[in-house]
């Protein structure tokens, strides 16, 4: 009975010290501690918090020291997606704004050899301190040439026109119409 005794501790003991497989769902009200490398089939969590670096499936990164977020792949936002220091690429400015869209421009007459302001006055998104880039598809008569555009008012933009004689005797006035140009504003 002794050696019965003996040999069921060693087991219990043995067995206490195996790894262990559980396929249920694992509860508890404090904190899971896991030393060594830990192995998921499927993890979940709406919220995740690390003092250390974050590594995602050998392609998406954080650092710790930084926050920086580096990914082999695309980054895809479902809904709204914010930042206020976006650098797209490696290095340049950062931005802080952007916006694109298309807007209607008034009508003016511009005399042959001259330039007019149109205004853009549906530009929406387009803030004061924005660089504007406009392009015309098609939309301006060919003797009409955007030469530049900024931002004057919020969901403004002026844009120079100049009129271009077609021929030498041509120095009267020609109008643009109301037409619709392509916008992208950053700041």
């Amino acid at each position: 009975m002794t050696i019965a005794v003996v040999v069921g501790v060693f087991a219990v003991v043995g067995l206490v010290q195996a790894s262990t497989t559980i396929s249920t769902s694992i509860t508890t009200g404090g904190t899971l501690a896991v030393t060594g490398q830990s192995t998921l089939a499927t993890a979940s969590s709406t919220g995740l918090t690390t003092t250390g670096g974050f590594w995602v499936n050998g392609t998406a990164t954080t650092t710790a020291s930084t926050g920086t977020f580096t990914t082999a792949g695309n980054v895809v936002a479902v809904g709204t997606a914010s930042s206020t220091n976006l650098i797209v690429g490696n290095g340049g400015s950062t931005m802080t704004h952007i916006a694109v869209g298309t807007c209607t421009t008034n009508s003016v007459s511009v005399t042959a050899s001259s330039s007019n302001m149109v205004t853009c006055s549906s530009a929406t998104g387009v803030l004061t301190s924005d660089n504007v880039f406009v392009q015309s598809i098609n939309t301006l008569p060919d003797n009409f040439v955007i030469q530049a555009a900024s931002s004057s008012a919020a969901d403004t933009i002026q844009i120079r026109v100049y009129n271009m004689p077609t021929t030498t005797s041509d120095s009267g006035a020609d109008v643009t119409g109301a037409r619709v140009l392509h916008f992208w504003a950053a700041y």
